[in-house]
């Protein structure tokens, strides 16, 4: 495939806030790999977590 996924939870993720991190590489000769910190949110009263809040975008291959 052009990408691996892989997701966990942060280690700053708390009950009340809970914060994951996707991780992938890109596919090819230069691949680099990436990480996506984001947060689930509910915008209104039902309390379904309905939205994606992006948190950080790191790049692997850049000091972070």
């Amino acid at each position: 495939g052009p990408f691996v996924l892989q997701r966990s939870e942060s280690e700053d993720s708390i009950p009340e806030r809970a914060r994951y991190v996707l991780r992938f590489r890109t596919a090819g000769r230069r691949s680099s790999p990436w990480e996506v910190v984001y947060e689930l949110h509910g915008t209104d009263d039902d309390k379904v977590l309905d939205t994606l809040r992006v948190v950080a975008v790191l790049h692997g291959a850049r000091e972070r």
